[in-house]
């Protein structure tokens, strides 16, 4: 609505005609990218001082949505610029300090693929987070501390703007549309991240499902999580295709019904006591060829992550099946 109200139905500048309906895109974008950063610098100042691992996720999901949206924020200025500055480009204290910007998001979408401990990642993100928040009161500022070939702001927080009516509602309109845009693309980038990092410790499925079958439910486990400990609950005397499943890898092992509570605890104990010791093998593996003493790649060896069994007893006694 604000795009189409902006850049069809609002009338022309009388100073830079029609080249100033990239105002619409220019200011919402550049709004974004400047707000976004303070999230993102408090998820991290969160992430540092309460080690709350969400905090890092919304800290990530920030920094790659933020790159662009100050991305099209120096894009559109450039266009802006051309027609209104005679140049594309011209190293304006206000332009240079997005640029800044724009490179510090990219820093901290770096680090986080630099660093394989995720923890690690997240302090460095953190910091390189809240030392960049020095650059946001320069961009804020920057139209008044130097002399500068861009506009001083058109919509101020004290003030009205300085825009024909006709203009500032279809803007502000935009500006409402971007923030709902970027809140909604952060939280499905947050959902996106926490499923991704979200390990499911136990599956535990029956033999007989609604929609398919108990083992046609574990391939699709094994292909998302392959290090998941999984169990399947049969009733069924012919246990053929579950001796298959075992011997492809698709689950641990199976239970009888019916089942004692005592007796299904002690099977789940079992294998998660199994996958702990694959779980320490397999590193041990891992720094034996890290030492030389075998020759082949530490990156062949899959090192499943290590089932905490109180997850699973969890899950047990709230009778929770995935």
């Amino acid at each position: 609505t604000g795009a189409v109200w902006g850049l069809a139905f609002a009338p022309p500048d009388f100073r830079q005609g029609n080249s100033y309906r990239i105002i619409f895109i220019h200011v919402p974008a550049a709004f974004i990218s400047l707000a976004g950063y303070y999230l993102m610098a408090a998820a991290g100042a969160v992430s540092l001082i309460w080690k709350i691992k969400v905090s890092d996720m919304v800290l990530k999901s920030c920094a790659g949505i933020g790159a662009a949206m100050t991305f099209v924020a120096l894009v559109s200025g450039s266009i802006w610029g051309k027609p209104t500055w005679g140049t594309w480009w011209v190293w304006d204290a206000r332009i240079t300090s997005m640029l800044v910007l724009f490179f510090l998001y990219l820093g901290v979408v770096a680090l986080h693929q630099a660093f394989e401990d995720r923890d690690i990642a997240a302090r460095a993100c953190a910091v390189l987070a809240l030392v960049g928040t020095v650059n946001i009161p320069i961009i804020y500022k920057s139209v008044d501390w130097w002399y500068s070939l861009h506009q001083p702001a058109t919509i101020k927080i004290t003030g009205a703007p300085s825009m024909h009516p006709d203009m500032w509602k279809p803007l502000f309109v935009m500006i409402a549309g971007f923030y709902c845009f970027y809140a909604l693309a952060v939280l499905l980038s947050l959902r996106s991240e926490i499923l991704e990092r979200e390990d499911v410790a136990l599956v535990i499925v029956d033999q007989v499902m609604p929609d398919m079958s108990g083992v046609e439910f574990l391939e699709k486990v094994v292909e998302r999580r392959p290090q998941t400990v999984r169990m399947m609950l049969t009733g069924y005397a012919d246990l053929s295709s579950l001796v298959r499943a075992i011997n492809d890898g698709r689950i641990y092992r199976y239970i009888q019904k019916p089942w004692e509570p005592d007796a299904l605890r002690i099977d789940v104990r079992r294998a998660l006591e199994a996958h702990a010791l694959f779980a320490e093998n397999a590193q041990l593996a891992i720094s034996e060829v890290q030492r030389g003493l075998f020759p082949m790649s530490a990156s062949t060896i899959r090192l499943p992550r290590q089932i905490p069994y109180t997850v699973a007893a969890e899950i047990l006694l709230t009778g929770k099946h995935v």
